[in-house]
């Protein structure tokens, strides 16, 4: 597996698929999420250029669109 370019790690990632509802971890390369997983998946996608984040258990969620604005 690439090195991922982000890497979102120690949060609450709320997926809205029912079959893994919540993660850990998300990873970002060339724009684009290459994986969701736990914290065991993190040396499989982190590497010396990898820029992380520590989101210190807060919250990630997919994108909103609400077209009543």
């Amino acid at each position: 597996m690439p090195d991922a370019d982000i890497v979102l790690k120690n949060a609450r990632v709320i997926t809205m698929n029912p079959a893994q509802s919540l993660a850990e971890l998300v990873a970002v390369k060339g724009g684009r999420i290459m994986l969701v997983g736990g914290r065991e998946d993190f040396g499989r996608v982190a590497g010396a250029a990898t820029r992380v984040i520590d989101c210190q258990g807060r919250a990630v969620v997919p994108g909103f669109n609400d077209a009543h604005c």
